[in-house]
């Protein structure tokens, strides 16, 4: 998006642009490509399965689980229900942005209907993946707060003609590329809001636009902050529940059941995790989606529980007792012992 911005800068023929304007934007998309073959480097002679990992892997569970397509619009419905602060600052931001032509509204608008877009065809979805709508909304909030600010300039501009229209240009240019200095502009307006107040209907009408972007923003602050405190609380809480316990438990026992090179295959990669200690590489994705689109079959659970480094099977979640994998667990009866049995199907085999 900043690269969208100054892009539109050199467009419009800001102040201090030029055509060695677009030498750093070079520059930036050379040095992505570099970090891109970088990351990519060590899958060289492997992209196959890469895309069949990354991409492929994606479609195919999307296909077999298209049933839970009808739930996204519930759960888009939820997550707009649930930030409708947020939601009306940042539509506001894009009406203010619209009616003054600030046409960087637009890349931000595109951003948020694309991402939409994509959740509302993300099979399985979960809550946790709207943190990819969050930050458009953010953006589209701030550039109401920024045109706001920029109006009472305009305003400001045309009663004193003897500034020039690029020196405006210039100054809010200035502003807005330093944080700080944005920062003391919100806290001034807020300050200068009250006083307007206090000199009448002319002063409101003129920071209303502002004083409205900023009371929306502060109010989204102010409804999501108390949020935290309580699910800090809740999950210090878990820590200490019957379940917390449980793990803890659990993970000792598999701590003192195998060394510290030998591997143990889990569908409860998080006790692997407490207890220090490694799943076969492969396996380190035991999800519902991978087991339901097809992606992991019993074969290979007994191919790599085969392997004489695996000395511990823990089944602790069910997703490994789901019906396309019984044969796995009827294999891991007649090849592991059963050393600890917990309860509720969470069972501990050893070799």
């Amino acid at each position: 998006m900043l690269l969208l911005t100054r892009l539109w800068q050199i467009w419009r023929h800001y102040p201090h642009t030029n055509r060695r304007s677009f030498l750093p934007i070079l520059v930036y998309i050379t040095a992505c490509l570099i970090t891109a073959l970088i990351i990519l480097l060590p899958f060289t002679g492997t992209y196959s399965t890469l895309l069949q990992q990354v991409i492929t892997f994606h479609t195919t569970a999307g296909a077999a689980l298209i049933a839970d397509k009808a739930y996204n619009k519930v759960l888009i419905e939820n997550f707009l229900q649930a930030n409708p602060l947020l939601v009306i600052a940042a539509l506001y931001g894009l009406l203010v942005g619209l009616v003054r032509r600030d046409w960087r509204v637009l890349p931000l608008l595109g951003w948020s209907l694309a991402t939409l877009y994509l959740l509302w065809q993300q099979v399985p979805l979960f809550s946790r993946h709207f943190v990819a709508l969050t930050p458009a909304l953010i953006c589209l909030a701030v550039i109401g707060l920024a045109s706001s600010i920029q109006l009472k300039n305009a305003r400001e501009s045309m009663q004193n003609n003897h500034k020039s229209r690029s020196n405006h240009t210039q100054g809010t240019d200035n502003d807005r590329s330093i944080v700080g200095t944005t920062l003391a502009v919100v806290l001034g307006e807020a300050v200068v809001l009250g006083l307007a107040v206090i000199m009448g209907r002319r002063a409101v009408m003129r920071w209303g636009a502002t004083a409205l972007a900023l009371l929306l923003i502060l109010a989204t602050v102010a409804v999501e902050l108390p949020q935290y405190p309580s699910y800090y609380t809740m999950v210090a809480q878990r820590s200490h529940d019957t379940y917390a316990t449980l793990q803890m438990r659990v993970a000792d026992d598999v701590r003192n059941a195998i060394a510290p090179d030998q591997y143990i295959i889990t569908d409860g990669q998080f006790i692997a995790a407490l207890a220090d200690r490694n799943t076969p590489p492969d396996l380190v994705d035991t999800s519902m989606v991978r087991i339901a689109s097809g992606y992991l079959k019993y074969p290979q659970l007994i191919t790599d529980a085969s392997q004489p480094q695996v000395h511990a099977i823990l089944f602790f979640t069910n997703r490994l007792k789901m019906p396309q994998l019984t044969p796995f667990f009827t294999w891991v009866t007649h090849h592991f012992h059963l050393k600890t049995k917990y309860g509720n199907g969470e069972e501990l085999w050893v070799r």
